[in-house]
């Protein structure tokens, strides 16, 4: 470089400028190959690594990357654009100027965005190759400045324009489907109520007041249950939120829909209650605060004239990028962020739902809510974060909220109680915001034309076995969930029943209380068999099956990493089968929290022989194990 170059003021690279379009223009390119790599890689399921499985990304994605990119390699340009000046300033620095020294890390961060989607290199592989890369494309800039700086801002403008063109399409296409599909509706059935069913994600039933907790966690529910049916042992089809969701909505249990670990989406092969419903000319629509598996590319989307799942939230589009992931999570250690795993706050979900509502009145709707509060990490706003702690509790509970743990060996003597009084706080904050929904509708007049459903899909453990959180076994804590129905006229208030049932039976009742069983195509009774006057002993009742297929890569702790788990549950007892052989027995009238295994003792052989009899007639083909994941 020439004396005269150095001295000269304003080189190409060296403005401030200059700095900020190389820096959009890497972020839009970054964005844009995130989003395709992302989106391709999902399309093909043998391509998709289970941590792409739960970013579960939609066309969207190709306008929000690039956008989200933009922002964060501009704020990243910022001191470049300082240290810049600072070499203007100073005189023994010039010889740097018009070196293009900020296309080095702008071009090393977006091969880096590159190298890291497909989630197939170590990280020393992707910084190695990102500095190569970035060398290479340093080397190029210096050899024309003028000429490069102009393509790029040639390059940026059209880049720009088609990030916008983009996201026009996108969101006007959906809004074009969606009227399209709600003015194709035929005519619904005369007098037929409206139908709400909200799943509480990860609560589990014996920590609801309602059911006997001892803190006082749903006063709501307890007024809304004494105005239904409460189901008091209902059973999960499965122990975490995606077979849950897809038996909720197909009436088929695991093994026969099939959306599990190996499989993780649900396929279109049998139909769904939201196809079902909206053939009979129901509008519907569908508001999941769980952005990882309750989504359109789950399949649990399918047959929703609105389904709203993600980007309602800057938190949420952030969480999805590369830089936006890994900036969260540096940042989560320090302060409290809500949205720190892209999730959606219970106002969310329940405004999103009524400005639907209030759009579509002219129809009888379903509509599907799914509420996520209660998912680790427990984060619920003042004062029900903290308004079932200790004054210990409430003093440490900043430093815990962010990664509830996995295993009983990582926390501290006692510390399974503090992140249960911050679940409740959760579950308790939930059930407010449940009762302004309720508050809502009555004040629409619509409370007592709908058919109220609410339960869970699965529930979440506190070490009662040596680990936290849920889908890695069949234990009660995880599998045992409310289930509460309420339609005035049709359901009768004030009614508990005791008898075991599956929530996989919830799309056959919500169809048999429309008037629609048996035109359906979805298997299952009626649950309402159990408040009629025809109901069945309840010993006559199948026992009811739980299952969850094995997984790769989890903790070695977790029983679902050495195959699959199955489990009935009939009467008082619960039979837990695992893949390897082992069996295990509960009698749940005796020990609820399941402590003590009966299968070896001698008046536990019987009922263990019969259960592993029900069990291979109620499941024909083996669940998928960690060999045949794709």
């Amino acid at each position: 470089m020439s004396a005269a170059w150095r001295e000269e003021p304003g080189r190409p690279g060296d403005k401030p400028s200059d700095v900020f379009v190389i820096a959009a223009w890497f972020g839009v390119m970054a964005g844009f190959v995130e989003a395709s790599v992302l989106l391709f890689i999902q399309s093909v399921p043998g391509l998709i690594t289970w941590p792409q499985r739960q970013l579960s990304v939609s066309g969207d994605f190709l306008w929000i990357a690039p956008l989200v990119d933009v922002l964060l390699f501009i704020t990243a340009a910022v001191p470049l654009a300082v240290g810049l000046a600072v070499i203007s300033a100073a005189p023994w620095l010039r010889a740097l100027r018009g070196q293009g020294l900020a296309v080095l890390p702008l071009a090393a961060t977006a091969a880096y965005v590159a190298f890291r989607v497909p989630d197939r290199l170590y990280w020393w592989a992707v910084v190695a190759l990102s500095l190569g890369l970035a060398v290479r494309c340093w080397l190029w800039w210096r050899t024309n400045l003028v000429a490069h700086l102009a393509w790029f801002k040639r390059s940026l403008v059209l880049s720009v324009a088609a990030v916008a063109v983009v996201a026009t399409l996108a969101r006007g296409g959906s809004w074009l489907l969606e009227t399209r599909s709600l003015q194709a509706l035929p005519p619904a059935p005369s007098g037929v109520p409206d139908v709400l069913m909200i799943v509480l994600d990860t609560v589990r039933a014996d920590h609801l007041s309602v059911y006997g907790y001892e803190r006082p966690t749903t006063p709501g529910l307890s007024q809304l249950a004494a105005q239904g049916v409460l189901f008091e042992r209902a059973i999960s089809p499965s122990s975490w939120t995606l077979p849950s969701h897809a038996s909720l909505f197909t009436g088929l249990h695991v093994h026969e829909h099939g959306a599990d670990s190996a499989r993780p989406f649900l396929d279109t092969n049998r139909p769904t209650l939201a196809e079902v419903l909206g053939e009979q000319g129901f509008a519907t629509g569908g508001f999941s605060a769980n952005t990882r598996w309750v989504t359109r590319n789950s399949g649990i989307g399918r047959g929703f004239g609105r389904f709203e799942d993600h980007f309602r939230s800057s938190s949420n589009a952030i969480s999805r990028t590369v830089l936006g992931r890994e900036v969260v999570a540096r940042l989560r250690s320090f302060i409290d962020i809500r949205g720190a795993y892209g999730g959606k706050t219970a106002p969310d979900v329940t405004n999103a739902f009524l400005e639907w509502l209030d759009g579509v009145s002219s129809r009888p709707v379903f509509a599907f809510l799914n509420y996520f509060d209660a998912h680790g990490p427990y984060i619920s706003p003042s004062p029900y974060q903290v308004r079932f702690m200790t004054n210990a509790q409430r003093i440490g509970e900043r430093g815990f909220a962010f990664a509830p743990p996995m295993v009983e060996s990582e926390t501290e003597p006692g510390e399974e109680s503090l992140y249960a009084a911050a679940y409740d706080g959760a579950i308790n904050y939930l059930d407010s915001e449940i009762d302004r929904l309720l508050q809502e509708l009555e004040a629409r007049g619509r409370l007592d034309r709908t058919l109220v459903v609410i339960t869970a899909d699965h529930g979440e453990a506190f070490a009662e076995h040596g680990f936290y959180a849920h889908g890695h076994s069949l234990y009660m804590d995880q599998v045992h969930v409310p289930l509460i129905f309420r339609l005035p006229s049709v359901v009768p208030a004030g009614i508990r029943i005791a008898a075991p049932v599956s929530t996989a039976e919830v799309p056959a009742t919500i169809l048999s209380l429309l008037g629609l069983a048996g035109q359906s195509g979805i298997p299952g009774s009626s649950l309402r068999r159990f408040w009629e006057e025809s109901a069945p002993p309840v010993e006559e009742e199948k026992p009811l099956l739980s299952e969850v297929g094995a997984r790769a890569g989890v903790r070695p702790e977790w029983p679902i990493l050495y195959g699959w788990v199955r489990s009935l549950v009939s009467g008082d007892r619960h039979f837990i089968q695992y893949e390897d052989g082992r069996a295990e027995l509960y009698d749940l009238s005796t020990d609820p929290k399941e402590l003590t295994d009966v299968a070896d003792t001698a008046e536990g052989r019987a009922p263990l022989e019969d259960f592993q009899r029900h069990l291979g007639l109620l499941v024909s083909a083996p669940m998928a194990g960690p060999g045949d994941r794709r």
